[in-house]
């Protein structure tokens, strides 16, 4: 398939998207997200580039809060395991060049678990260049200053949770829980996106909340603490599959919840001119 991509994913999408959900073998993961991303096309375009940036020193206040945090990066697995080995090192080179060649996002702490999956299936270079497909297509303003754009989501996500599982979202609207307050790990590290977290919502907080989830610190707990039954495979995918979102209602939800905020944006802006004038 991978020989024949372009074909595939132009003209039998469904043909990639059912394999995909089947199960991709770990052998074979590299390379399958390198090219799901489009990561291979800036590489075929940009052979050196990789090379020339981790030669560059980088900014020393970012590349200093990069080396704090890789060690805390899957410090149990073997690649990783090892003070300042390959597998930091690498970490460190993706995360300093991703920094210099996205010097308005520069490094954020969401980065580093993206990268870090990406390193125990591929190459550094491979997954340099699949954090930056991740961020530009996938992940756009998620680590840019203020992170305007998972607030956003986290909007929307409301709006979803209201129209397919009432009851979670009466309760979270009652104890005055936003989705920003257990989403963010979940959609910045792209662990648990829409459809899933829809899913795993409604069945965390669908039974007994009266006695499990009396107050906010309860409920947030329960969803950051995810069970194992949730999780596990055949209850989550077929859930998921059920579950009737569509690229079309991501659009509408986006459009709608971007105009709110910059309504907002545009009020609070008005409001300090207008103070301003008074003084």
């Amino acid at each position: 398939m991978l020989d024949k991509w372009d074909k595939y994913i132009n003209n039998r999408w469904k043909t990639v998207r059912d394999r995909c959900r089947k199960g991709i073998p770990h052998s074979m993961r590299g390379q399958a997200w390198l090219y799901l991303c489009g990561a291979h096309h800036q590489i075929r375009l940009h052979p050196n580039a990789y090379r020339d940036l981790i030669a560059q020193e980088g900014n020393e206040q970012i590349v200093d809060e990069i080396r704090k945090d890789i060690h805390r990066q899957f410090p149990n697995h073997e690649l990783f395991a090892q003070p300042l080995g390959t597998g930091q090192t690498d970490l460190l080179n993706v995360l300093k060049a991703f920094s210099i060649l996205k010097p308005d996002i520069g490094y954020c702490q969401g980065q580093a678990p993206i990268a870090s999956v990406l390193l125990m299936h591929m190459p550094a270079e491979q997954a340099f260049w699949s954090l930056v497909a991740i961020c530009d297509h996938y992940l756009p303003g998620y680590f840019s200053p203020g992170l305007e754009a998972i607030q956003l989501h986290g909007d929307m996500l409301f709006s979803f949770l209201k129209r397919f599982t009432p009851n979670a979202h009466k309760l979270m609207e009652k104890q005055k829980i936003e989705p920003i307050l257990f989403m963010t790990e979940w959609f910045m590290c792209i662990k648990i996106v829409f459809k899933c977290a829809i899913v795993l919502v409604s069945t965390t907080l669908r039974n007994d909340t009266k006695k499990t989830c009396p107050s906010m610190y309860e409920t947030l707990e329960k969803l950051r603490n995810l069970s194992v039954y949730h999780m596990s495979e055949p209850v989550l995918v077929d859930s998921i599959l059920k579950c009737e979102i569509h690229d079309s209602d991501l659009q509408r939800e986006h459009n709608i919840h971007e105009k709110k905020r910059r309504q907002k944006s545009q009020q609070k802006a008005n409001q300090t001119k207008s103070n301003g004038n008074r003084r």
